[in-house]
């Protein structure tokens, strides 16, 4: 992110996070908690996941959710199937995992750059979900 909006990566975490606030994105897990005894996508078990009816409350403006790869989408999908939830534009980027080394970070950070695009071409913020 701090490449993708020309901001110091190594700055304090809440400065972090205040820019990207400026800029009207906001990150947040799709799962509040789970089990995960791995780094792999496939180990992650017994999903609770985040309230999104809360958030969009809270939130009624977002426009666009984000994914930082198919299985963040997948999680939303399976889990907030029964959540009453508005209509939302639901975009699935490259994961940024090692893991996924078979997309080079410069394809990544090209398919990454659509946030910064989207997200200035509307009123609404967005979301983007880990």
């Amino acid at each position: 992110m701090g490449e993708l909006l020309e901001f110091d990566y190594r700055r304090a975490y809440a400065e972090r996070i205040e820019y990207l606030l400026e800029h009207r994105i906001a990150l947040w897990d799709t799962a509040e908690r789970c089990i995960r005894p791995g780094s792999m996508d496939s180990d992650i078990k017994q999903v609770q996941p985040n309230d999104f009816e809360a958030l969009f409350r809270k939130c009624p403006g977002i426009g666009k959710i984000f994914f930082n790869g198919q299985t963040a989408h997948r999680l939303f999908l399976k889990h907030c199937r029964q959540m009453r939830l508005p209509e939302t534009e639901l975009i699935v980027l490259p994961s940024t995992s090692p893991a996924n080394a078979s997309i080079p970070y410069s394809k990544k950070l090209e398919v990454w750059r659509q946030i910064k695009e989207r997200v200035d071409s509307s009123r609404n913020p967005a979301y983007l979900l880990y």
